[in-house]
């Protein structure tokens, strides 16, 4: 093959979002997490198949923590992040674990349990968000930016709705991360100036709402014995808001060494909120085939306020 060839397919292959995809996926490996690309399942929507980027996970203090990831690149356009103060007291329902609890107080406690953890501590979440080429706004650009996030959001039918909400009680905790390699910008208005402040950041949340398809609804889903509850019950612990974490690729190491720090740091009383050890004598007694659905879904950005 010529060698300007072989240069012409190079740079092609580093303007998408493949080599994001594939580093990040080595760097997890070396820590130990376990890649899976190219994840495919049904859109609720259309029940056409949808992609996702990179799924991950490890075992951490016998718990499992799972990623959703979808890669975004761009090295000529800049991510901005809107961002308003939090206002209110991190919602524990926020983090989506799996088995689903329903003891209020335990619930409570979580965001105390991990408050070093960054999906808590941030104290602003995005409220919009754009990407620019230049001085202008890119919308295409914008729209699959939108796609990324539809991509993590969309995911959680994929595994914990609604079949493993109470079936295998080994505890599962789901994060659903961006990965953005790209310049990233903070954009806020502060009072105390009366003026917009943008600063560059690896960082950024965003939190939205997922409907629920009509036909999950009138599910009866089943119990780790055995036992029919219904889907609608188990959804009102679960919680239908769904937070983003957008992670900067040069950040997303450390993203990673910060999740198995607080999480391996947790002491047994706490861990057992998250459900019971990935251990052989807790696997599920009876398995079960998933539900077959048509559902439709959509997803709807939050409204912040001020409590």
């Amino acid at each position: 093959m010529p060698d300007e060839l072989l240069e012409k397919v190079r740079k092609a292959i580093e303007l998408t979002g493949y080599p994001l995809e594939l580093e990040s996926a080595s760097i997890a490996e070396q820590r130990g997490w376990i890649p899976f690309h190219s994840v495919q399942y049904p859109d609720p929507t259309t029940q056409k198949l949808r992609e996702l980027d990179l799924l991950i996970y490890k075992n951490i203090n016998q718990r499992r923590l799972e990623l959703h990831i979808s890669c975004k690149s761009s090295s000529n356009k800049q991510f901005v992040f809107f961002t308003c103060d939090r206002g209110h007291y991190p919602a524990a329902m926020d983090l989506k674990f799996t088995p689903v609890i329903d003891n209020i107080e335990h619930r409570r406690s979580i965001p105390d349990l991990l408050s070093n953890l960054r999906f808590f501590a941030s104290p602003r979440e995005a409220v919009n968000y754009t990407m620019l080429s230049g001085p202008m706004v890119d919308r295409d650009a914008k729209a699959l930016l939108y796609d990324a996030i539809m991509s993590t959001v969309t995911s959680i039918h994929h595994r914990p709705l609604p079949h493993r909400l109470l079936f295998d009680q080994r505890g599962t905790i789901y994060f659903f991360v961006v990965l953005v390699r790209g310049r990233m910008f903070d954009a806020r208005f502060d009072h105390s100036i009366k003026s917009m402040v943008v600063e560059e950041t690896d960082y950024a949340q965003w939190c939205g709402q997922f409907t629920v398809p009509d036909s999950y609804l009138r599910l009866f889903i089943d119990d780790h014995d055995g036992k029919k509850v219904p889907f609608t019950h188990v959804l009102h612990w679960f919680g239908d808001w769904i937070r983003v974490e957008f992670v900067k690729d040069t950040y997303f190491p450390s993203y990673l060494d910060h999740l198995e720090q607080v999480f391996g740091q947790l002491e047994e009383n706490a861990i057992s909120i998250f459900g019971k050890p990935w251990l052989p004598e807790h696997f599920p007694k009876i398995v079960k085939e998933g539900p077959r659905l048509k559902p439709k879904s959509s997803i709807k950005r939050k409204t912040h306020s001020r409590k």
